[in-house]
């Protein structure tokens, strides 16, 4: 996620939703680890790693990516469509194999709202 602009601003509400969003993640990750009966360095390892993951993607956002925004947007458009696949992944997981007429209206309805939201004015002027 790009936390930081080309100018150097930093996004605080950005900043402040990863990090209470990665709170209840790095504690499910260190049950696992320790459900796995993984050593205290080994997950601590293993949890530093997953903690340094969203600076280093603002550091390479910041410095290796090209300042063209249209490109950026591009780029945003394919992370964002990573996580739709991961959540749509996740929305069909326990049933995968029966159709549900509320989850199919639930991501409908997630794509109108995604539409109607302003995006990049480079790509899709309005």
């Amino acid at each position: 996620m790009p936390l930081i602009d080309t100018d150097g601003d930093i996004h605080q509400g950005l900043l402040y939703g990863i990090v209470l969003h990665n709170i209840p993640i790095a504690l499910v990750i260190l049950g696992l680890f320790m459900h796995n009966r993984y050593s205290f360095i080994k997950s601590f390892a293993l949890l530093a790693i997953f903690a340094v993951m969203t600076p280093l993607g603002s550091l390479v956002n910041l410095y290796f990516l090209p300042e063209n925004e249209s490109l950026q947007c591009i780029i945003m458009g394919v992370v964002v469509g990573i996580l739709l696949h991961v959540s749509v992944s996740i929305l069909f997981d326990q049933d995968h194999y029966k159709f549900s007429w509320v989850k199919f209206l639930l991501i409908v309805a997630a794509f109108a709202a995604a539409y109607f939201t302003p995006g990049c004015p480079e790509i899709y002027p309005l």
